[in-house]
């Protein structure tokens, strides 16, 4: 912080800063907590019921994030867009 910060005149970033950090998709966040709270109360929830709110909180995040948002972040359900040559260790 310069002595513009000081003086009470806002600092100016400098050329080359990088831009602030936007999260976009924040909805997610919430589809998120409903398959923690599956996992977690899993134990006391019927047969498969975890897995049924599981599967809702995946078509509920695909039916309210943007496709262009999952496209930009190349969100495919797991399919391989590669071709099917996998790069882990295992496969080796």
């Amino acid at each position: 912080m310069g002595l513009a910060g000081f003086r009470g005149e806002p600092s100016r970033p400098a050329a080359d800063a990088p831009a602030p950090l936007h999260i976009r998709g924040t909805v997610n966040f919430l589809f998120l907590g409903g398959i923690l709270a599956a996992v977690l109360l899993q134990p006391r929830l019927p047969h498969g019921a975890a897995e049924v709110v599981m599967l809702a909180m995946l078509h509920l995040s695909r039916r309210f994030t943007p496709a262009g948002l999952r496209e930009e972040n190349g969100f495919n359900l797991g399919a391989d867009p590669g071709g099917g040559e996998s790069s882990s260790p295992a496969s080796s």
